[in-house]
C-alpha cells in the first residue's frame, strides 16, 4: 500500500481536477473567493440529484485555515476520497448525498499554506500573508480570529506580530470574508459547519467566549460525544468534547462561532492528532489513522444532522433574519466589549432569551430561527442566496459555450483583491505532468496550546 503523504498546493489543485473529472455525477468545483495575494479559494461540492426534486440542504467542511496544520488539508482530501469510493455501495451514504450537498474547501488559507512549503524556516507559519499594518513589519492575520463573531473581545491580540492577531476589523481578510459571504448566501439551507484544525484531539463547540452559550448547547455536547466515541473505536485515540473555554482557552472571531451565531444549528471545530509529541508536524505515517478516525467522527455528526432534518418530515431552516443577525451581533459586541455581560453558562440562556424578547417580541430565539426558515423571501440571506444561484447559472452556461483548456484559467483574469466570486469549473480534458512537490519537515516542536 502506498504511504499517504502531505501534498503541496499544486498537487492538491491537480487532485481536485482529477476527482471532479472522474466523478461528474457526484463532484463539481467552484472558485468562491480570492486570497490577499490573488490566489483562488476553491471548493468541491459533493451531492447527488434528489430523486423527488426536493430542495437539498447543505453541509460545510473546511480545512487549512491555519497554514501549518498540514493534516487538515490532508483530511479534507481523505474525506472526499472516502465518499467518492463508498457512496455507490453504501445506501445510507447515498441517501444522505441525495438530500445534502456537502461543500468541502481543502485549503482556506491558501497564501499561508503555500508559504509553509517554501523552506524549513517557514514550515511553522500560521497566519495569512496580508501586508503589515502601518508602523509594523509583521505579515498576516489569524483568520480564525477574523470572523464576525464577538470579534476582538477575548483570546486575541491587536499586535500584528502575534500569532493570534485578529486583524483591523471583523472580516477584514479576504479569506474570512469569502467564507462568510458564500456560506452566508446559503443560511436558509445550511445545517452543519465543520472546520478542521490540529492539534490536541478535541471536538470544540460554540462559543469561544466564556460568558455565552449556544441555545442548543446540550444537543451539541451530545452529538459531539457520540462522534468522539466513533473516533475512539477506530484506533483507540480519545477526543475531548466541550467549548473552547472549557477544554482549551477562550477566543473570539472563530469561524465555528460565526456559523452558530448566524443560525447554523450544528457547528464544530475538530482538532486532530496529536496531543503534543508532534503537534503541527505530524509525521506522514499518522496521516491515514488520523484521517480514518476524523472521518468516522465527521460522518457521525453529518448522519445525525441528516436524520434529524429528513426523518421528522419537517426540514429545519437554520437562518436568522438579516435584521436579527445585524442587531444581535451589535448588541452582543457592545455587551462583551464594555464588560456589561458577566454571566454563567446557564444564566446566559436567560439573558439571550430576554434580549431577543426585547428586540423581537415574545418568542424564543429558536422560534426566530424557525421564522427565518419559513418566513419572508426578502431577507438578506434570501437575497444573497438568489444572487449566488443566478451567478452559478450564468457561469455554467458560459462554460458550456466556451471550453477552456484548464479549469483554473479563470484565476488569471484581473480581479479586485479579496473580491468574492462564485465560479463553477468544468474539469480539464487533459492532465498536466504531475509535479513532485517535496518538503523536508523540520524537527518536532512542542504543542503551543495558546495559539492553536
Amino acid at each position: 500500500m502506498e504511504k499517504e503523504r502531505m501534498l503541496g498546493l499544486f498537487l492538491i489543485s491537480r487532485w481536485m481536477e482529477d476527482v471532479e473529472r472522474g466523478n461528474p455525477e457526484l463532484v463539481s468545483s467552484a472558485v468562491y473567493g480570492y486570497t490577499y495575494e490573488g490566489r483562488n479559494i476553491t471548493l468541491l461540492k459533493l451531492g447527488l440529484e434528489n430523486p423527488e426534486g426536493r430542495e437539498k440542504k447543505v453541509i460545510w467542511v473546511d480545512c487549512g485555515i491555519h497554514a501549518r496544520e498540514w493534516i487538515a488539508p490532508a483530511f479534507c482530501q481523505w474525506f472526499v476520497k472516502e465518499i467518492v469510493h463508498s457512496y455507490s455501495t453504501d445506501k445510507k451514504l447515498e441517501q444522505m448525498l441525495q438530500n445534502l450537498d456537502v461543500y468541502v474547501t481543502p485549503v482556506v488559507n491558501v497564501d499561508g499554506y503555500v508559504f509553509t512549503w517554501a523552506n524549513n524556516s517557514t514550515r511553522r507559519w500560521r497566519k495569512s500573508r496580508s501586508t503589515p499594518p502601518p508602523g509594523s513589519s509583521c505579515y498576516g492575520v489569524d483568520l480564525n480570529r477574523n470572523f464576525n463573531a464577538n470579534w476582538g473581545t477575548v483570546g486575541v491580540s491587536f499586535d500584528s506580530c502575534s500569532n493570534t492577531y485578529c486583524g483591523r476589523s471583523a472580516g477584514s481578510e479576504p479569506e474570512a470574508k469569502a467564507v462568510m459571504d458564500f456560506v452566508g448566501g446559503m443560511l436558509n439551507k445550511t445545517l452543519c459547519f465543520l472546520t478542521i484544525h490540529s492539534a490536541g484531539q478535541l471536538i470544540l463547540l460554540p462559543y469561544g467566549h466564556p460568558e455565552i452559550s449556544a441555545p442548543n448547547y446540550d444537543e451539541l455536547v451530545s452529538v459531539g460525544k457520540a462522534a468522539a466515541e466513533k473516533m475512539e473505536k477506530v484506533h483507540g485515540m480519545g477526543y475531548t468534547v466541550g467549548t473552547s473555554p472549557q477544554i482549551l482557552y477562550p477566543n473570539s472571531g472563530s469561524s465555528r462561532d460565526w456559523a452558530r451565531l448566524v443560525g447554523i444549528p450544528f457547528s464544530y471545530t475538530f482538532e486532530l492528532r496529536d496531543k503534543g509529541e508532534f503537534s503541527h508536524l505530524l509525521p506522514e505515517e499518522q496521516i491515514q489513522p488520523a484521517c480514518e478516525e476524523a472521518y468516522a467522527g465527521a460522518l457521525s455528526i453529518i448522519a445525525h444532522v441528516h436524520d434529524k432534518a429528513f426523518s421528522s418530515g419537517s426540514l429545519p431552516n437554520a437562518a436568522v433574519s438579516g435584521l436579527a443577525l445585524i442587531i444581535w451581533s451589535s448588541v452582543m459586541t457592545v455587551f462583551l466589549s464594555t464588560g456589561v455581560l458577566s454571566l454563567t453558562r446557564h444564566s446566559s440562556h436567560e439573558m439571550t432569551a430576554n434580549i431577543f424578547h426585547i428586540l423581537f417580541g415574545p418568542f424564543t430565539h429558536r422560534e426566530i430561527e424557525q421564522q427565518g426558515a419559513s418566513g419572508s423571501q426578502d431577507t438578506e440571506e434570501g437575497d444573497r442566496s438568489r444572487v449566488n444561484e443566478g451567478r452559478l447559472q450564468r457561469v455554467r452556461k458560459r462554460q458550456t459555450d466556451e471550453r477552456r483548456p484548464h479549469s483554473n484559467q479563470a484565476s488569471h483574469r484581473p480581479s479586485p483583491r479579496g473580491a468574492t466570486v462564485t465560479q463553477w469549473h468544468q474539469p480539464a480534458d487533459d492532465c498536466q505532468t504531475r509535479q513532485q512537490v517535496c518538503c523536508t519537515v523540520c524537527g518536532c516542536d512542542s504543542l503551543l496550546m495558546k495559539d492553536m
